[in-house]
């Protein structure tokens, strides 16, 4: 079978000439206090008014520039303060970065369930301390009772050793009664006191009798105080309770806020990744290079097989630009070097650039007919592998490592006889710089290689347009009608290769490869190959839509779990409400627990001193009977013989020494109960003591949940946690730039105002200078004038001579005195020069920069017409058997 090729001559695309850009230098004057300095003449018009105005204006305008200059430099302090805070702010954020990044990194599912078991155990250890704080409290007040009970045992022990004494006392009394009764001496006294005993016995009995009252009194409210303390402690039982519930409620309600926020947490990350996929698709979308085909555009096939442009197509330059894709731009390749999958991405990406464009487009026949194309680009594996085999054989004919730039029969020859089908190929070449090396960049220049094929091929009679647009002369062979192909195979490739004659540049050869087939080889099992999706920019608007859709379900699951944790949250926060409020009521419970019982040891204190002032009343009572009895004996004693008398003190004597026995055995005993009391103290001194270290493991058993909690909610929360501290860190940064941006600003206001003081300053002396001029001139006008008037009634000696004015001056013109000694040398007009601004006309400045589209454009079309008219022509393939 034969077959026919379409050879077209080799564009250049726009993209492949250095871009022009239209350089303008302006003539621009400006005013300088630099460079070389006129000089001015100070005339005699100038006067000392005028002189000292310029030196006030020029203070003033110094005064103005020491201002700005002032206000500058505390704007820049200022700014500088608020860089220094930015960039401590950043610091501090980095660092919570840092800290989130590590809690992070800790957050591993077996962390958080062990930190939940911890939390379990700690909770435990809560309930375990405050059953022993019950316990230890129980033991003080144990204690407590036991301290009452061996202080009531030292006081009954004191009052015996009491009564004892006063035995003791009442003996000796006796003794002492007994021996005056014997001398004789007391009369009086002893008639007085055994008046007197019976009185105080009356008295005692009385008192006595008010004190069991007060012990009566006393009794009901040590009973009263008991029984409040009971309901005391019933209250702080049930407080405790309550708390102990409310606090396994907080424990529930806090795992469910955290599950919520787990999942939350979990969605949030969803809801990010369905973002990214839209903002992907979306930017696929946004990011899609088209090319349209400029109002009118047309293309005529005449009988010579060739093409003619019915109307000037280049507006189609103008109108189209290439679309980047920040993606792309990060993909590295080699164009030289291109992998397979690379390829297979251009080559489909060229498809859907061409695809679009053929789709209604009519060709234009010389006689007038037309014929719509009816062909698109299909790109298969075998097609693909063709457009490779075809750079490698233009690569294995280079000579001496460089391609001719042109069509090479040969290689495509090799090729097409690999391929062993298709019945017309065709081919078009243009230039690639070799030295890029992004995705992006290259796909603008296989673009703007299509757009110069498309649009200025005037040079190739528009062969490379008619083979991109899917246009085939009608030829018919053994029958079929290729024009009429359904199917266009189309492969891309680049030669590695550089291109000969175009030293000027790195560039290498870019192939645009299609091949046609008759119904013969379409039905041939060798073309079953793999065929690859265009894309289309409907798939991609479609895909974007559908990651929309998933976009915002996953934002409604997203509000949804967001609702829960908020419900949860307001439940916990009940929760720990009626915690705080129970552990209030547990707090005050045990205030008034507290309270009852310190009323409750005061009551017992009252009623013991109660008790002791009755015991001390009755031993009174029984002291003062005793003594009353011994006064009235002792009065009976003293009317007694002698001989009894005698006998009285013997006996009296001996009771003395019985009851002082008596009192050291009593002492010996209170000795013995106060060491009983110290000890029962000494135990309750620990107990309270032990009660403390028993609060003290409540508060930090308490203190250790809440730590755990807090671990876990920050390990359940650490992405949340880790993106609230990167916000706060890039927004810290943002602040951070904004400041060094107000720095730079402030810096570059100060410098200007400095320079401006310093001009200032400059102009503020030059005023001076002038001034001081003037004044000088007047002076020495002034001191001319005094000579002049001095002189002018003196004759002149020597070679003097007075002038017209009077002064009197030497042959040089110097003025001098009588005795023709030089006062004042000559006074020469002439131009005193002072230092002045100097205007700079015609200065040069640095050449500004711009683009006009309209000439770049020109000038590469220019050139790409030049280049294509050099290559353009369209050769068709010679017949050959197959």
């Amino acid at each position: 079978m034969e077959k026919k090729r379409i050879i077209v001559a080799g564009a250049v695309a726009s993209a492949m000439l250095v871009g022009v850009n239209t350089v303008k230098a302006d003539n621009v004057s400006t005013t300088s206090t630099t460079g070389t300095n006129n000089v001015g003449t100070v005339i005699q018009d100038t006067t000392k008014a005028d002189a000292q105005k310029a030196v006030d204006q020029a203070q003033v305008a110094k005064d103005s520039a020491q201002a700005q200059a002032t206000s500058a430099k505390n704007s820049l302090d200022s700014a500088k303060s608020q860089e220094e805070a930015a960039q401590t702010a950043v610091d501090t954020a980095q660092g919570k970065v840092a800290d989130a990044e590590k809690i992070k990194a800790e957050a591993t599912p077996e962390a958080i369930d062990q930190t939940k078991k911890d939390i379990t155990k700690a909770e435990s250890a809560v309930i375990d301390a405050q059953a022993n704080q019950a316990t230890q409290e129980q033991t003080v007040a144990d204690k407590q009772a036991d301290v009452t009970k061996a202080q009531d045992a030292v006081n009954q022990a004191q009052a015996d050793v009491n009564q004892a004494q006063a035995g003791v006392n009442q003996a000796q009394d006796a003794v002492n009664q007994a021996q005056a009764n014997l001398d004789g001496t007391n009369i009086e006294q002893v008639t007085n006191d055994a008046k007197q005993a019976q009185a105080t016995v009356d008295q005692d009995k009385q008192d006595l009798a008010q004190a069991n009252n007060e012990v009566t009194d006393a009794t009901n409210k040590v009973t009263d105080a008991n029984n409040e303390v009971s309901q005391a402690q019933t209250n702080v039982n049930t407080a405790q309770k309550a708390v102990n519930d409310a606090q396994a409620d907080v424990n529930t309600a806090t795992n469910k806020l955290n599950d919520a926020k787990t999942q939350a947490a979990n969605q949030a990350q969803v809801v990010n990744q369905a973002q990214n996929a839209y903002d992907s698709a979306k930017q696929a979308v946004d990011n899609f290079n088209t090319i349209v085909l400029p109002d009118g555009y047309s293309i005529t096939y005449s009988n010579d097989e060739a093409y003619e442009v019915t109307k000037n197509n280049y507006q189609g330059m103008l109108i189209n630009k290439y679309k980047h894709n920040d993606a792309d731009k990060l993909v590295k390749v080699n164009p030289a070097h291109l992998t397979d999958e690379q390829q297979k991405e251009l080559t489909l990406w060229v498809a859907g650039l061409l695809n679009p464009i053929r789709k209604g487009f009519t060709i234009k026949y010389s006689d007038g007919t037309t014929k719509e194309i009816e062909s698109f680009e299909t790109v298969t594996d075998k097609s693909l592998e063709y457009a490779r085999n075809v750079a490698k054989y233009y690569d294995a004919n280079a000579v001496n490592g460089e391609i001719n730039w042109d069509h090479d029969e040969n290689a495509l020859d090799k090729a097409e006889k690999e391929l062993n089908n298709g019945s017309m190929h065709s081919e078009s070449i243009g230039m690639i710089d070799s030295t890029i090396t992004d995705m992006d960049s290259l796909k603008e220049q296989i673009y703007n290689n299509i757009l110069s094929m498309l649009f200025n091929d005037a040079g190739s009679n528009e062969g490379h347009a008619a083979q991109l647009l899917g246009y085939y002369p009608e030829t018919e062979i053994n029958g079929v009608t290729l024009s009429s192909a359904a199917k266009d195979y189309f492969g891309m490739s680049i030669s590695s290769s550089p291109i000969k004659g175009w030293e000027w540049g790195n560039y290498i050869m870019l192939h645009f490869e299609n091949y046609a087939l008759d119904k013969g080889f379409e039905d041939r099992d060798t073309d079953k190959t793999t065929v690859y999706t265009i894309p289309t920019v409907d798939a991609l608007k479609a895909t974007a839509d559908k990651k929309q859709q998933e976009l915002l379900a996953a934002q409604k699951t997203q509000t949804q779990l967001n609702s829960v944790v908020d419900a949860n949250q307001a439940d916990l926060n009940t929760k720990n409400a009626t915690l705080t409020n129970a552990k209030n009521d547990l707090t005050a419970a045990q205030n008034n627990l507290s309270a009852k019982q310190a009323s409750l040891a005061t009551a017992q204190t009252n009623l013991q001193a109660a008790k002791q002032k009755v015991s001390d009343l009755e031993t009174k009572l029984a002291n003062d009977t005793k003594a009353n009895e011994a006064a009235q004996q002792a009065l009976a004693d003293l009317n007694a013989s002698v001989a009894d008398k005698q006998a009285k003190l013997a006996s009296a004597k001996q009771d003395l020494s019985a009851k002082q026995a008596v009192l050291t055995a009593k002492n010996e005993v209170l000795a013995q109960k106060q060491a009983d009391l110290a000890k029962a103290q000494q135990a309750y001194d620990l107990a309270v003591k032990n009660l403390a270290d028993a609060k003290n493991e409540v508060s930090q058993a308490q203190a250790k949940v809440k730590e755990l909690q807090a671990k876990l909610a920050a390990y359940e929360n650490a992405d949340t946690i880790l993106l609230s501290a990167r916000t706060e860190l890039k927004k810290a940064q943002e602040e951070l730039a904004s400041a060094q941006a107000k720095v730079a600003s402030a810096q570059a206001e100060y410098d200007v105002a400095s320079d401006n003081l310093s001009k200032a300053n400059d102009e503020l002396r030059l005023a001076k200078d002038k001034l001081q001029v003037i004044l000088d001139r007047e002076e020495l006008q002034k001191q001319l004038d005094e000579l002049a008037k001095q002189k002018q009634d003196k004759r002149s000696q020597g070679s003097t001579s007075k002038t017209d004015n009077g002064v009197v001056t030497d042959t040089k013109g110097n003025i001098v005195d009588n005795a023709g000694k030089v006062v004042a040398t000559k006074v020469v007009k002439s131009n005193v020069v002072a230092p002045k601004s100097v205007m700079l006309g015609n200065a040069r400045q640095l050449p500004q920069t711009g683009e006009s589209q309209k000439a770049n454009v020109t000038l590469v079309g220019a050139i790409l017409t030049a280049i294509g008219s050099f290559f353009g022509l369209v050769v068709l393939g010679r017949r050959k058997n197959y």
